[in-house]
């Protein structure tokens, strides 16, 4: 894998991840509350994420060009690479649109 997908895949990351903590600074000054279940929201979504999508690409055994979910699936439990079932991405986009509807 080139440097340059590596450096695509983390930064791209880098900024939803910025995103992410915009959002969570934002919504606890607007409700310590809903900053809570923002935070819930988000942890819950980047799992379910990561052992949908995330454990069945083939290239998370050392080429993930992210870094980071590549060797977060490696705690999960292992999956067969393939193709994705619709119902598979179907819940990949839920929870992917989920914090942000929030």
């Amino acid at each position: 894998m080139g440097t340059v997908l590596r450096l695509h895949g983390i930064w791209s990351l880098v900024m939803v991840g910025c995103g992410g903590v915009l959002a969570a600074y934002a919504t606890y000054h607007l409700s310590p509350l809903y900053f809570g279940a923002y935070l819930a929201v988000s942890v819950v979504s980047g799992v379910v994420i990561l052992a949908t999508y995330c454990a069945k690409c083939p290239a998370r055994t050392g080429q993930c060009a992210h870094v980071l979910p590549g060797l977060a699936t490696r705690l999960l439990p292992k999956r067969n690479s393939g193709p994705y079932s619709k119902g598979e991405l179907i819940v990949t986009g839920i929870f992917v649109l989920l914090p942000l509807l929030l």
